[in-house]
């Protein structure tokens, strides 16, 4: 793909159109349009997290800045907040587990 700003899901229908077609994707579960803000919020702060000895969470300041900035506001703002700390939390734990199946890291 020539356009290197295009999205990833306008990368995969290109190649999709040119009869390439990524397995993992037959399966791609549907978000609700809601779920949308979630994701892209963890990915918008990912770069935020600290990195010592590996990643840390995305702090609670940048995850706040976030939502005022994106004017979300009452329960929408705490509902968006949990579902986001619950992600990074799931995210840093798949990293772990991943991490310690590694031949180096086991003892």
């Amino acid at each position: 793909m020539k356009n290197s700003s295009a999205t990833y899901e306008e990368w995969f229908e290109a190649l999709a159109e040119e009869g390439i077609v990524l397995a993992p994707l037959l399966d791609k579960p549907e978000l609700f349009d809601w779920l949308h803000v979630v994701y892209n919020a963890f990915w918008d702060l990912d770069a935020s997290r600290p990195v010592l000895q590996g990643p840390g969470p995305i702090p609670y300041s940048e995850v706040t800045c976030w939502l005022t900035e994106q004017g979300f506001e009452g329960d929408a703002r705490e509902m968006i907040r949990r579902l986001l700390t619950e992600t990074d939390r799931a995210y840093l734990e798949s990293i772990i587990e991943r991490r310690d199946k590694t031949p180096a890291n086991k003892t």
